[in-house]
């Protein structure tokens, strides 16, 4: 039983930040007993202990840190032995560390910095917004610093792991695995449900895509659909379950359950098509979930209606993400969290790619407001396909990014969260990305 000291302040925070690294990440017993001044005191069994610079919560000035002044400056470059790679980047604190028989004092207050990266305070402080209302991808703090590409707080965890097992040889630790999770959302189920959208096609081929050639092509999979001998270019449901079984895994698909006439739906969840697609979906044991609308992420009426609808198709719904990945913190989670949802995964970079939160892993998020953490678990993004595809990023430099990704949440034996959406394998032009599909499972699965 390690027993730890904190500060008298801030104390749901503190609380929260202990419980996921201390016992959902590392899977160690501890209790909270006795105030320290200015630091996070870990005692262990032995009379050892490890000392960490509360460099963060003990220098706020009054009751609150949701300040866009309380921001971090850009981080320092940290090197010593306990590190899991070349440098450590220091959010909060300093690099010096001291090490002596019975103590480690740890000047980078790595409590704080994996708060900061979790809870993503920083989308409340920042006013900032893209076109859908979301909080940039430039804006975010690891971006903004080259640090996207790497799962900062599974990097402070294991540098935690690595100091007190050096204090403590004994203590036992959690075991995790890695594990790839494929996901797509279905913005559409069809793309030629009728002579509405045949037409909208062509137009897009002539005017957005200004490629004549291309109406030839969309006429001829819109008469092939109709005619009964070609599938519809969006109707790769079975494609995406045979690849994922073939690998040993599972497809999750999040549907939006919407009605004709609401905002950007594309399709009505009461129709026979979607329930033939869901109850396939079903059948082969794969997993559906909630594709909460563009107008749902911070409508707890909206949701809760949404999420009815499709619980009429399948009664248990545990999981899902928010379209067009719009999220308000912590509105959203606490939206999810009072429906009962178990797994959200709006999380990832619409733009690039990476480790938005600092981790790979799924982790118990925490409302900033009502100060509690949730039931609800987050699963970051670790790749979306659009974000990258619509840079016209070739093939080549598409699974080179995959790849370097991947060897991360290997070595940190996470996660690997794909976004592959169904209807961006044959997207109606005269490229296809079922190949480039095929390689990126290939590469992410063991």
């Amino acid at each position: 039983m390690i027993t730890v000291s904190i500060p008298d302040s801030f104390t749901p925070e503190r609380k929260y930040i202990l419980s996921v690294l201390l016992d959902d990440f590392l899977g160690l017993d501890y209790s909270i007993s006795g105030k320290a001044a200015n630091a996070w005191v870990l005692n262990l069994d032995n009379g050892k202990q490890l000392v960490i610079e509360d460099a963060f919560f003990s220098h706020i000035k009054g009751k609150t840190f949701l300040e866009k002044s309380k921001m971090p400056g850009k981080p320092k470059p940290a090197y010593h032995q306990f590190m899991p790679d070349n440098n450590l980047p220091v959010i909060f604190g300093s690099p010096e560390l001291t090490v002596k028989d019975e103590e480690i004092r740890c000047e980078l207050d790595i409590f704080a910095g994996a708060f900061f990266l979790l809870t993503r305070w920083e989308m409340l402080v920042n006013d900032a917004k893209d076109k859908h209302q979301r909080f940039p991808d430039d804006e975010n703090y690891l971006k903004k610093h080259g640090l996207q590409d790497r799962p900062l707080v599974d990097e402070y965890t294991e540098t935690l792991r690595s100091m007190l097992s050096h204090l403590a040889p004994e203590l036992k630790w959690k075991q995790h695995t890695y594990k790839p999770v494929i996901t797509h959302d279905v913005d559409f189920i069809t793309r030629y449900a009728g002579l509405k959208q045949y037409i909208k096609g062509l137009g897009g081929d002539l005017i957005n895509r200004k490629n004549p050639l291309l109406w030839a092509k969309t006429t001829g999979d819109f008469l092939g659909y109709k005619l009964g001998f070609k599938k519809d270019v969006y109707d790769s449901f079975d494609f995406l379950m045979d690849v994922s079984e073939q690998n040993g895994l599972k497809s999750h698909f999040y549907f939006i359950p919407g009605k004709p006439g609401e905002y950007d739906v594309r399709y009505d969840i009461e129709s026979t098509k979607a329930e033939d697609v869901i109850n396939n979906i079903i059948s082969r044991n794969h997993i559906v979930g909630v594709h909460g609308s563009y107008l749902a992420y911070d409508d707890k009426q909206r949701y809760g209606q949404e999420l009815k609808r499709l619980k009429q198709l399948l009664p248990e719904v545990n999981e899902g993400r928010q379209h067009y990945l719009r999220f308000k913190n912590p509105d959203t989670w606490q939206i999810q969290d009072d429906y009962g949802l178990k797994l959200d995964s709006s999380m990832g970079y619409a733009t690039d790619a990476g480790f938005i939160c600092g981790t790979c892993r799924a982790y118990h998020p925490f409302n900033l407001i009502t100060r509690k953490k949730l039931s609800l678990q987050e699963l970051p993004i670790t790749l979306m396909d659009t974000a990258l595809l619509n840079k016209k990023c070739s093939d080549h430099d598409f699974l080179a990014k995959v790849k370097s990704l991947n060897r991360q949440v290997r070595k940190y034996k996470g996660n690997f969260t794909l976004l592959w959406h169904n209807n961006n394998l044959e997207n109606g032009n005269f490229r296809t990305n079922k190949s480039l599909y095929l390689k990126t499972i290939d590469a992410i699965s063991e």
